[in-house]
């Protein structure tokens, strides 16, 4: 299950459950909307996510550097150790900033949000 909140000028996408084909295409096509719509400070919370597909894992390449590209950014938070190992065993967790929490993903932001609000 994925579900979208907005919280200090910041999107927050949840994902609850497992994290596997159906739920990351759900998640790709949110994504996707986000994008359209100029969301670009985006946190992703993993906190109750059970595990993930290499498909899913290539999407979140894939948008963190769509994300990036458009001055914006996709954080992590709340990565478990299953999904912590996931991304360093497939060198893949250098390329996001990871958060223990999603107060703390979306304070990183602080700076960014106020500057775009300027």
């Amino acid at each position: 299950m994925i579900a979208v909140r907005e919280t200090g000028g910041v999107t927050v996408v949840e994902v609850d459950g497992e994290f596997a084909e159906r739920t990351a295409e759900e998640f790709n096509g949110q994504i996707n909307t986000l994008l359209a719509e100029g969301h670009t400070h985006v946190v992703l919370n993993l906190h109750r996510a059970q595990w993930t597909s290499l498909k899913a894992l290539k999407w979140l390449v894939a948008h963190v550097r769509n994300f990036r590209s458009r001055n914006g950014d996709l954080k992590l938070a709340g990565l478990n150790p299953y999904l912590a190992n996931l991304l360093e065993l497939t060198g893949t967790l250098t390329l996001f900033d990871v958060y223990p929490s999603v107060e703390d993903a979306v304070a990183g932001f602080d700076l960014v949000v106020a500057q775009a609000a300027k």
